[in-house]
């Protein structure tokens, strides 16, 4: 998958997780995967005060 400049593949058969920050306008500034070879799954993304954000999940 590719967002922005980025490539961004999956670990493996199971599910992984993508997070992308987008501007207001939708322009990406920067995308990453979380996973491992086995299942994982995003519970919740909350953003902290200054803005960054804060991914709960399972792996």
């Amino acid at each position: 998958m590719s967002i922005g400049d980025d490539e961004l593949s999956a670990s493996g058969d199971a599910g992984d997780v993508f997070v992308v920050n987008l501007t207001a306008a939708g322009v990406p500034l920067w995308s990453r995967r979380f996973g491992s070879p086995e299942g994982d799954a995003a519970i919740a993304v909350k953003s902290e005060p200054s803005g960054n954000p804060l991914l709960v999940g399972t792996a």
